[in-house]
């Protein structure tokens, strides 16, 4: 994979935990400025709509990821075992993000608490994950 991919994958990466990480500390943790508001904080909306526009670019950015990277290591026989196991899980993990993020967008459910955690608590194994994989990487050269 080239630099200019992987920098951009560390980028897209960082800016959309950010963001996740940024919407749950507004939604759940701080406490309502106005309480007529839907809001808890001015910038709750603004960082709802980033992490909704830095999703798919993530989603791209793992596609990309898939076919330059991924693809090829799969069927080396020179891959490690653990690595091909730890990206399958980060590719599970993706798959488990746009699934339910797009459920959150198109069809926001009545109560929305078991998607919103199941979006959140995905998101961190992911941020983990993807983590993992790449230090173990750097630990298997």
């Amino acid at each position: 994979m080239s630099r200019r991919g992987k920098v951009f994958t560390w980028l897209i990466v960082l800016a959309t935990a950010a963001t996740g990480l940024g919407q749950a500390w507004m939604r759940y943790w701080v406490d309502p400025v106005d309480p007529f508001s839907a809001y808890n904080h001015p910038w709750q909306g603004t960082t709802e709509a980033l992490h909704a526009l830095l999703g798919p670019l993530l989603a791209l950015g793992m596609g990309m990821v898939l076919a330059a990277h991924a693809r090829p290591k799969w069927h080396a026989a020179s891959s490690a075992r653990i690595a091909r196991i730890s990206g399958a899980v980060v590719a599970t993990l993706v798959a488990v993000l746009v699934l339910s993020g797009a459920w959150l967008n198109a069809w926001p459910p009545v109560d929305g608490k078991l998607l919103n955690w199941t979006h959140g608590i995905a998101g961190a194994a992911f941020a983990l994950a993807f983590l993992g994989h790449a230090i173990g990487a750097k630990r298997a050269k």
